[in-house]
């Protein structure tokens, strides 16, 4: 059978052109006497193809969903031509309920969506690089501090899918009603980061103390920020006191930590392990006792309310762990 035209529309067009298929498919099922068939699930299934649809369907139905098929077929291309919009793609049909086909077992297969993503700065190599592989969906990221992000969201930004670099905020915006239920993704270890090419200062946690060390680290209220507080407060107060003085500077984001220590504006910096394996060799990583470390855990979850539609069709959850892998 030949393929659709490839015809397409900017912004959530496609997306209600969809719904008002659905609308006209579940009209054809009603008109063609569903109620007189009984679906046996065990029995073998068959496909039939038409220009725009391919339906599956168990042999006692045959005769029924080919009927189906062809009034969809015809209704399908009549709305096509007056809204000057077709899929790409057939539109796959499974039916194993003549009362409730269009009840997620159809999909349509427009030109690829794209799914905006608000993620934690420290997941950029590597979201952009799963993101070649992601097959379902084009994917537009916008990297910040997690924090920020979560007060974008706040203020009414609406991605479809929301990742942070700890599980507090997710949660705390599903506590909000503003995203669905968070999934934890992904760990990470933090590190002491240092210049590759820098004098050899910072060997350890212990040297960070040390007058005349400077330090960058994520502000308070950012993951990164947060978990090297609590490494620190696990310090004799002494310790934890001077190297809390040697912090220059406090970044809205690991991204900022990396750039200053990268730059050599700063003797060392708090960051996870990813950013210094993802910085082409500019830095290296001194490591943080076990008993100091803290419980780095990532969360997703896709945010409620979503402008783009770019999701139809795949399960919240999915989506989210999905993208963060």
């Amino acid at each position: 059978m030949g393929s659709d035209p490839k015809l397409t529309r900017t912004g959530g067009f496609p997306v209600l052109f969809h719904c008002l298929r659905v609308s006209l498919l579940v009209a054809a099922v009603a008109r063609s006497g569903a109620a007189q068939y009984v679906v046996r699930s065990w029995l073998p299934w068959r496909t039939v193809e038409t220009h725009r649809f391919a339906f599956h369907y168990p042999v006692e139905l045959e005769e029924w969903t080919r009927a189906v098929a062809a009034r969809a077929d015809a209704i399908d291309s009549a709305v096509a031509r007056v809204v000057g919009f077709a899929p790409s793609r057939k539109t796959q049909v499974v039916v194993d309920d003549p009362f409730n086909i269009a009840n997620g077992s159809a999909w349509t297969y427009l030109d690829k969506p794209t799914i905006k993503v608000s993620a934690a700065a420290s997941l950029k190599n590597a979201f952009e690089a799963y993101a070649k592989d992601f097959d379902a969906a084009n994917v537009s990221y916008s990297f910040a501090g997690s924090d920020e992000l979560a007060a974008q969201i706040k203020a009414g930004a609406r991605p479809d899918v929301y990742a942070a670099a700890n599980t507090k905020l997710p949660d705390q915006l599903y506590s909000e009603g503003l995203v669905e239920k968070p999934v934890p993704f992904a760990t990470n270890t933090l590190v002491i980061a240092v210049p590759a090419d820098g004098n050899g200062k910072v060997k350890s946690l212990d040297d960070l103390a040390q007058p005349g060390v400077t330090i960058a680290a994520g502000s308070e209220t950012v993951p990164v920020g947060s978990y090297t507080r609590k490494v620190l407060a696990k310090l004799p107060p002494a310790q934890e006191q001077a190297i809390l003085d040697n912090i220059k500077s406090n970044e809205p984001d690991v991204a900022g930590v990396v750039g200053k220590v990268s730059q050599g504006a700063v003797d060392a910096g708090f960051v996870y392990i990813t950013d210094v394996k993802g910085a082409s060799g500019k830095l290296e990583s001194v490591s943080i006792p076990s008993n100091l470390q803290p419980s780095v855990v990532y969360g997703a979850a896709v945010v409620k309310d979503h402008v783009t539609g770019a999701l139809i069709g795949l399960p919240a959850e999915s989506v989210a762990m999905a993208l963060a892998v």
